[in-house]
């Protein structure tokens, strides 16, 4: 028995030799990878972590050293590379901090939208986190109101137009400069109902509101004029809202009669359409 046993490992020994050199080629080119893992520097956190995930592809290649060689070798190049990791966390960390800060001031009013909408740029390593979704809603959230509020003032700078005509306060008021710069110098002292009527309806048809019955001829000859004018790519001032309006104001006297503030009631609903 003695004789087979040593005569078994006489035959295995070259076998085994053949696997500690090629174990050993394993463990001198794991050893590299990991001196090379030792040697990363770069200013930018992200390409040191980028060169160490290519070496661990390599790393991947190079085959097995022996079990537990194999995981010994790995810890230790596992954790030359822990300083990238550990600055990373630290970069995040970092932004995190900064970001709920930001959030903070703006909510407080400390910081202007636009100086979060610059710092939010610089937030690159935590645009996927609670953080920075909870700061870039707050941002749009206050830019949504700010829109809103802006809107309504734009409407009622225009529903306020009758009135400041009738005033004479046009000038100084916060009316559209569009519209200013088209009213006449001299106003009627009789109002021409067709023409007001002819800016009322057409801006009904703009904003998609129905007319009134009675009109139903006048809006049919507009709306035959509008497709004439899209058709031969011909345009005016009384293709638009502004225009339109300036047209009215223009052909209104200053004491408007019932019957056409009746007519600027329906075109305010329209302008409520349009700009809201």
């Amino acid at each position: 028995l003695n004789k087979l046993r040593s005569a078994y490992n006489e035959a295995k020994k070259p076998i085994n030799e053949a696997i500690k050199k090629q174990e050993q080629i394993v463990i001198n080119a794991k050893e590299g990878l990991i001196a090379k893992v030792n040697s990363i520097s770069n200013d930018d956190n992200d390409v040191c972590i980028k060169q160490f995930n290519d070496l661990k592809n390599e790393w991947k290649n190079e085959g097995s050293a022996g079990r537990k060689t194999d995981n010994k070798l790995w810890e230790k190049f596992n954790k030359s590379a822990d300083r990238f990791f550990t600055a990373k966390k630290e970069v995040i960390d970092t932004e995190i901090n900064t970001a709920n800060d930001l959030l903070n001031k703006l909510k407080n009013g400390q910081i202007s939208v636009n100086e979060a909408t610059d710092e939010l740029q610089n937030l690159n390593h935590i645009n996927k986190s609670k953080e920075f979704d909870l700061l870039k809603k707050e941002i749009q959230s206050i830019k949504s109101e700010r829109f809103k509020e802006q809107q309504k003032v734009k409407v009622n700078s225009y529903l306020n137009l009758l009135e400041s005509f009738v005033k004479d306060e046009i000038a100084t008021s916060d009316a559209p400069s569009s519209i200013k710069n088209k009213l006449n110098k001299d106003s009627l002292l009789k109002s021409d109902l067709k023409n007001l009527q002819y800016a009322c309806v057409k801006i009904e048809l703009i904003a998609g509101l129905e007319s009134l019955k009675k009109d139903n001829d006048l809006r049919q000859t507009i709306q035959l004029e509008m497709l004439t004018n899209k058709f031969n790519k011909a345009s005016n001032d009384l293709d638009t809202l502004d225009g339109l309006i300036a047209y009215f104001l223009n052909n209104l006297s200053k004491k408007p009669a019932a019957a056409e503030k009746n007519l600027w009631k329906r075109i305010s609903i329209s302008i409520e359409k349009l700009l809201s």
